[in-house]
């Protein structure tokens, strides 16, 4: 088939384009003894989820309790489901995918919803991972850093269901921060309160063995943070992960080659 007969709309992925940049980024992060978890958002395929993972992504991303139930029933596995499961649906759904993949991770951001999620994984006779989720100056989820985050990991710790593994910390609203030395500054800033956080949960003995977070614009700035232990990157596969680069990086940085194209025929809309 050529390009001209595939049905339309099609979106296309240049294939060695795609293996190159995963390539790259698997590279770039285990250099600096860190571990890959791709965010699966902006592709929503199992296939190139398990292309990430055999690539040497420790596991991937999803942005809800729909995504992770499609990567579940495909096999994929060690999903970090990175916005929190709120009530009885999406709660239900959850248990399902925990089910087939018991591994799978959640993040909390409040008490209630800790208490939900222990009830519902008691009933059930499972056992969930679970992330506390800080705010790092995006405003969207997260508790607060610093001593509220110790003391919702506590109310996790005290759940006998649920197993606290760490912290999650996503600043993407430094990706597009112009100019390479403002972005670094603007992330190290931000990000300075999740590794603060995390070094609470160390001194009162809080497990910390999973601190995940940064952005894929921030990708060459987040991998120089020692307490950071893996980074969570959506746009590796394709051109948005161009797009999030305001400006080139620092000169010697490896360039990344966006894979996907689309065509489209023109057709007649009729009211």
């Amino acid at each position: 088939m050529t390009r001209a007969e595939l049905p339309t709309p099609a979106l296309l992925l240049d294939l060695d384009r795609f293996e190159r940049n995963l390539q790259k980024m698997a590279a770039h992060v285990t250099a600096a003894g860190k571990k890959l978890r791709p965010h699966s958002k902006t592709h929503k395929c199992p296939e190139i989820a398990r292309r990430q993972v055999a690539a040497g992504a420790v596991g991937v991303c999803v942005a809800k309790v729909s995504e992770a139930e499609v990567m579940a029933a495909a096999g994929v596995r060690n999903l970090l489901i990175t916005t929190e499961v709120v009530g009885p649906e999406k709660i239900g759904r959850l248990l399902g995918v925990l089910r087939r993949q018991p591994e799978t991770l959640v993040v909390v951001d409040h008490p209630d919803n800790v208490h939900e999620l222990g009830r519902a994984v008691k009933e059930a006779g499972l056992v969930l991972n679970v992330l506390v989720d800080v705010d790092v100056g995006g405003r969207r989820t997260g508790v607060q850093p610093g001593e509220p985050a110790r003391d919702l990991g506590r109310e996790v710790l005290a759940q006998p269901t649920l197993h606290l593994r760490g912290l999650q910390g996503y600043a993407g609203h430094c990706a597009h921060v112009m100019g390479f030395e403002e972005r670094r500054r603007t992330s190290k800033r931000w990000m300075n309160r999740l590794m603060k956080t995390r070094e609470l949960f160390e001194k009162h003995g809080m497990a910390v063995e999973i601190v995940t977070g940064g952005s894929s614009g921030t990708f060459n700035i987040d991998v120089d943070l020692e307490g950071l232990t893996e980074l969570q990157i959506a746009h590796l596969f394709g051109n948005g992960f161009l797009q999030s680069l305001p400006q080139p990086a620092r000169e010697g940085d490896a360039r990344w080659q966006g894979p996907l194209s689309s065509t489209q025929r023109p057709s007649s809309v009729h009211l």
